[in-house]
């Protein structure tokens, strides 16, 4: 996990990277760690089919929920040219506003589609 705004916004990899077959007990311990750095709040920009990673031990956004973390997901595709599109920017800032802060923002490495979203929050809060 590495602060963008620090105590405000965090950026990190999914639970379990680069696994594509998560164990309940992966994603509980990397909550954990989250959490006691302060997190209060997810934004997930992983699609369907990353979602499934998490299939076999229950739902990703439901362990974020039982973990009393607020859970916001956008469905972003991954390697495509500009990682985050225009409505895909709008639904981030619109989420980064709406949920508690600190949040911290995952796509799968953390890195294209999460970069874009921090980057895009950087802007509007104007830390550029």
């Amino acid at each position: 996990m590495i602060w963008a705004i620090n105590g405000k916004l965090a950026r990190s990899e999914r639970p379990g990277y680069p696994s594509r077959y998560v164990e309940k007990d992966v994603v509980l311990s990397k909550i954990e760690s989250w959490k006691s750095h302060g997190i209060r709040s997810v934004i997930c920009l992983m699609t369907s089919d990353e979602l499934l990673y998490y299939a076999d031990d229950g739902d990703l956004l439901d362990l974020y929920q039982a973990s009393e973390l607020a859970a916001h997901v956008i469905p972003v595709e991954n390697h495509k040219e500009h990682p985050l599109d225009e409505d895909e920017m709008a639904a981030v800032w619109t989420a980064y506003q709406a949920i508690e802060k600190p949040v911290l923002i995952h796509c799968s490495a953390g890195k294209d589609r999460t970069g874009a979203a921090v980057e895009l929050i950087l802007e509007k809060e104007n830390h550029f």
